[in-house]
């Protein structure tokens, strides 16, 4: 496996198509498909559906794809450092929950490199719980959090009022699946997968199923494990977020939960220490996320 293979990896998934991805990279179309071949092979996971009228990623090859698209600008500032063509920009770790790990939010968040070109945006997955201790520990730069922690050492900004609900991704073959909207009273007896390392603040989760009368099960940050439990019927995973899509397929619908607490609605950016070329950038990611989780509201 070398860069160039995860370089082309990322073309297909943005066209969709091994042909177009081709033609942009240059290389011939058997090449390509040689070469994610090979990918597939050495991952030992299927990472395309094809058909005649292109590819789509499964979940594991989205899941792949979100997770790189995050680490090219920082593999490519390290190659040319490395050639002499640029000074090494400084890498800027921002912690995120992963309620707001999407596909398009992500996207956007590492397009703030074009604004920012003297810094190398990595993104970490990083709960609430975590994010100022990580932010004290020097782990991370900018932290994404909703608790309610004043402390002299962070710089706050105000993400903004988008307030998006809750969303349920449950087999296709369960009744749940057949509502365009879901309340507490729909989880009664019923199994909530959670993560194990909760981005939801813990409280919230626990609380909205004592509510409900539901069961609560921790699961471990597996996606095919959740996907397997989902598909067999075993649970409704439940998450606050856009990335519901990285769950979705034939066998999984994801329906809205509409008496979820609300949980972005008191978010800040967090910054270690007051750089001001960092504290732009942090001024610049509350604006993104305002403007991507506002739709979801």
């Amino acid at each position: 496996m070398d860069v160039r293979s995860l370089e082309l990896f990322l073309a297909v998934s943005e066209k969709q198509s091994i042909s177009k991805a081709a033609q942009e990279n240059y290389v011939s179309r058997q090449a390509l498909t040689e070469a994610m071949n090979r990918l597939e092979d050495e991952l030992d996971v299927q990472l395309f559906v094809r058909s005649h009228q292109g590819v789509t990623l499964t979940p594991e090859g989205r899941f792949l794809a979100e997770r790189l698209f995050v680490l090219k600008p920082l593999w490519r500032s390290t190659l040319e450092g490395l050639k002499g063509k640029a000074p090494e920009p400084k890498v800027v770790r921002i912690g995120l929950p992963l309620f707001l790990f999407s596909a398009k939010t992500l996207a956007t968040i590492v397009g703030l490199s074009a604004e920012y070109p003297q810094f190398a945006i990595s993104i970490v997955d990083c709960s609430s719980e975590t994010a100022l201790s990580r932010l004290g520990r020097s782990e991370l730069e900018v932290a994404v959090t909703w608790l309610d922690s004043r402390s002299r050492k962070f710089v706050a900004e105000p993400v903004g009022s988008a307030e998006p609900r809750a969303l349920a991704c449950v087999s296709a073959s369960s009744p749940l699946a057949r509502k365009h909207r879901l309340t507490a009273a729909d989880f009664a007896g019923q199994n909530l997968l959670a993560l194990e390392a909760d981005t939801l603040a813990g409280a919230r989760e626990v609380e909205y199923c004592r509510s409900a009368g539901a069961r609560l099960t921790i699961v471990p940050r597996s996606h095919s494990y959740i996907v397997g439990m989902i598909e067999d019927d075993a649970g409704a995973f439940l998450l606050p977020s856009t990335s519901a899509s990285q769950f979705s397929s034939s066998r999984i619908k994801a329906v809205p939960v509409v008496d979820f607490p609300k949980v972005l609605h008191q978010s800040v950016v967090r910054l270690a220490g007051s750089s001001r070329e960092v504290g732009a950038l942090a001024r610049r990611l509350g604006e993104v996320l305002t403007r991507e989780a506002g739709p979801y509201a």
